[in-house]
């Protein structure tokens, strides 16, 4: 692909680099603790809050490029509005990362090198005004159309008249349009899962406004809870949507996430109760099952910290399958792990895909009807990227791009599982042998 977004780092946290990663729409980030998985994750995040969330804003505030500003300064009914270096905006990107670390880690002394190259843009953003007469009744009565144009990606839209101002928000419209079509990017928002999220959704919603005044990662997570919460369901839900809705309903929450007062509720049958009161695998899960429930998923890229916190094995495959579900209908999801049965439900999904395509149709069904699985929902290998990241000797942290080809390596998985089960054995033999000389 010519249209890489790669992110470099040095000297991340454990990261001393330079470490290279590139961007897909589904990021995998597995390893110990301590490694700087939630730090590379967060850095990938960040890259879809510049192009499909609020971050252009940012730039285009402190850069000054402000429509009705603008638009004072045309000397005439058409021309030239601004012009954005594209070198300038680059490096804005790569400043912005690391004051988006500070924030996230409560850090200001937080250092790092942070290079984020989005490839194959032009010199400059260049946008034109005019202005044309839309209606005349006579010399006193004039009706304009304004029309801003982005040049380089052909695109304008017309300004709507009357009261108001629009500020920066035109030029973030069209440059969140066009860095999403140029990359592929179908979602328009962000939202951030941070680890142990589940004792924050239980906060009553007075104290988490007080909360959100400084809390880092966790400011970021309550203001797009609230986001969601007052966000309508979609008019028409897909047919994904609403198999994995199934899912959610009968196999996962055996019941249902509602919004009532501002505040989450869990409804089983015709009894609702407090989110408060509810288990803590509910609350952990509750965010991305009101994406889900809403038919929101296409609209959103998701950082995903440990989806399987709290969660049984046997639910985690389930979340596994919803994940996939979540792909399939356009969500960009970035996540990181230490559940072997989360990737290896994962992998299931992946070797589903590649089954899919070499079998015949019915072939297909007939084996994942007889092997108990889901033929609706699979996953491309090329959508994956997996990162696994480890210490070396001098406890500097590495980062391996996986193949994924035929699924998610997990040899760190298997190598704890084969010692545990080789040092249970013996256990288990001495104990024997113990428990027969007693006799």
């Amino acid at each position: 692909m010519d249209n890489n977004i790669t992110i470099q780092v040095e000297n991340l946290g454990p990261l001393k680099g330079p470490e290279t990663i590139v961007l897909r729409p589904f990021l995998i980030f597995s390893g110990v603790s301590g490694v700087g998985k939630s730090y590379i994750a967060m850095l990938s995040h960040f890259v879809y809050r510049v192009i499909a969330g609020n971050e252009l804003l940012h730039y285009l505030v402190s850069s000054k490029i402000d429509y009705d500003v603008l638009k004072q300064s045309m000397t005439g009914d058409e021309g030239l509005m601004c012009k954005i270096s594209v070198s300038e905006f680059g490096d804005w990107i790569d400043r912005r990362a690391l004051s988006y670390m500070r924030e996230m880690l409560g850090n200001v002394n937080f250092s790092a090198k942070i290079h984020i190259d989005l490839p194959n843009l032009p010199e400059y953003f260049t946008f034109s005004y005019s202005r044309n007469v839309m209606m005349s009744q006579g010399s006193d009565v004039v009706e304009y159309v304004e029309t801003l144009k982005f040049i380089e990606a052909d695109d304008s839209i017309q300004m709507p008249q009357g009261e108001g101002t629009w500020s920066s928000f035109p030029f973030m419209f069209m440059l969140n349009r066009y860095l999403r079509k140029k990359y592929g990017i179908q979602p328009g928002r962000t939202f951030f899962l941070p680890p142990s999220r589940g004792s924050l959704v239980a906060v009553p919603d007075d104290v988490r406004v007080r909360m959100q005044q400084s809390m880092g990662m966790y400011k970021i997570f309550l203001n797009d809870l609230s986001a969601l919460k007052s966000m309508n369901m979609s008019y028409k839900q897909s047919e994904a949507i609403e198999k994995a809705n199934n899912i959610l309903h009968d196999e996962v929450l055996h019941g249902d996430i509602n919004v009532k007062d501002n505040e989450m509720v869990y409804q089983v049958e015709n009894t609702e109760i407090p989110i408060t009161a509810a288990a803590s695998s509910i609350k952990e899960i509750a965010p991305f099952a009101l994406m889900i429930q809403k038919g929101l998923l296409n609209t959103y890229s998701i950082l995903f910290e440990e989806p399987e916190s709290h969660l049984h094995p046997e639910l985690q495959v389930k979340v596994a399958e919803l994940l996939g579900y979540a792909l399939q209908e356009g969500a960009h999801l970035q996540i990181t792990t230490h559940s072997d049965y989360l990737v290896r439900s994962l992998n299931d999904l992946i070797r589903l895909h590649i089954l899919k395509e070499k079998m015949e149709k019915e072939q297909f069904l007939h084996y994942c009807a007889e092997k108990k699985f889901n033929p609706d929902i699979d996953i491309n290998p090329e959508d994956v990227a997996a990162y696994y990241l480890e210490l070396d000797a001098s406890g500097v942290s590495h980062i391996t791009r996986q193949d994924v080809s035929m699924g998610i390596p997990f040899d760190s998985f298997k190598k704890v599982i084969d010692n545990q089960m080789a040092r249970s054995a013996d256990l288990y033999d001495q104990v024997g042998f113990f428990l027969e000389q007693g006799e």
